[in-house]
């Protein structure tokens, strides 16, 4: 995580109420965390990462453990707030589109400008055909650095499970990226 406080000081003092101890939490776990729940798809990612903070401050005193423990478990319950979103969308009707006569937003936000960027450098797009599982891994494993068994933990998962979709994962993301270095699908013949 990074903090110039002892882990174990920084989090009795955030389970004290102390406000520095919070801010310096936030600071750290956030930047990772949000970009987790945006790549997830989450509807309002900003939105989403305030209920996960708001659950971790709820249980903060059961929380047992050291720095990439916490770490851990702030992604298993953002993983859990993502997960309840899903349920939820699926479960409300469709809301009918706006016409596409209606006027578009002329300047971007810069959350847009940030993403633009991300997707123009092609790191997205690697990530899109894969499955939403293995997507999840790999943020998960790569993204916010966690480990097997707490990835497992987080998606509800065995071990074994999250080290085969692992593998698969790397493995399309390789295809992926020798296609995107070479500019050519795999699998296709140029005539000489």
């Amino acid at each position: 995580m990074g903090v110039q406080e002892p882990f174990e000081s920084l989090l009795d003092a955030a389970r004290s109420g102390g406000e520095w101890a919070w801010s310096q939490l936030y600071q750290q776990v956030s930047p990772p965390l949000l970009g987790y729940l945006h790549q997830q798809g989450a509807k309002e990612p900003e939105d989403l990462l305030g209920e996960v903070w708001l659950d971790v401050a709820r249980r903060i005193h059961d929380f047992a453990g050291n720095e990439s423990g916490f770490r851990s478990w702030i992604f298993m319950v953002a993983h859990h707030r993502l997960v309840d979103e899903w349920r939820t969308l699926k479960r409300r009707p469709r809301v009918a589109t706006l016409p596409d006569d209606l006027p578009t937003q002329t300047t971007e936000s810069a959350e847009e400008a940030a993403m633009g960027g991300l997707s123009q450098s092609g790191l997205l797009a690697l990530l899109e055909p894969l499955s939403g599982d293995q997507r999840t891994v790999i943020l998960l494993r790569f993204g916010a650095d966690m480990a097997v068994k707490d990835v497992a933990a987080a998606m509800d998962k065995s071990e074994g499970a999250v080290k085969v979709l692992q593998h698969r994962a790397v493995a399309e993301l390789r295809r992926n990226l020798l296609e995107l270095v070479t500019k050519q699908p795999i699998g296709t013949v140029t005539a000489a």
